[in-house]
């Protein structure tokens, strides 16, 4: 994140360079302003959600009694009554936990920007997580989910501890 900060500075300084520097002799010189100033909005936007989250850092997955929540995927959680299956599933060598959502639950969950530029209109059918941005391995994250989902039965399940080193938040 600090990296994708840094080069996110550096344009725009390359932006605001754009924008005042004298191109007036060069072939392409009118050009320079607009691109300078594309690039101190689309990148300075960039620094300030980069440095939003640095300061304000949340786990990407929070498991609690309730159901699971991606944030990279939607900002609601997914009831574990509505996920179906957890199976695994590789994608070019990494492992991914995947948990088959019902249709129904699918259809209302609300999606990220992100996921619904990704996604072009496609409905989203599962929750793929995988465990290389956490501080667990890949086992230990599809144990715990597999945990979860085994015991949620509509009962409250035992809390597993709060852990902010792993990246992944649990709660009762």
């Amino acid at each position: 994140m600090v990296w994708a900060l840094l080069g996110a500075i550096l344009f725009v300084a390359a932006g605001y360079w754009l924008v005042t520097g004298d191109f007036s002799n060069t072939r392409r010189g009118a050009m320079a302003p607009f691109i300078g100033w594309a690039s101190i909005i689309f990148f300075g936007a960039c620094a300030l959600v980069g440095l939003w989250r640095l300061l304000r850092p949340v786990a990407p997955v929070t498991l609690s009694s309730s159901g699971i929540r991606f944030i990279l995927v939607s900002p609601d959680v997914v009831p574990w009554t509505g996920v179906s299956n957890v199976s695994e599933k590789r994608v070019y060598g990494q492992k991914y936990v995947r948990l088959a959502l019902d249709p129904a639950v699918a259809k209302g969950l609300p999606l990220t920007l992100a996921t619904r530029l990704v996604r072009a209109g496609r409905r989203l059918s599962d929750l793929t997580i995988g465990a290389q941005t956490l501080k667990i391995t890949h086992d230990e994250l599809l144990r715990l989910i597999r945990a979860y989902v085994g015991a949620h039965g509509g009962k409250t399940v035992p809390a597993f501890p709060k852990s902010q080193s792993t990246g992944l938040a649990a709660q009762s």
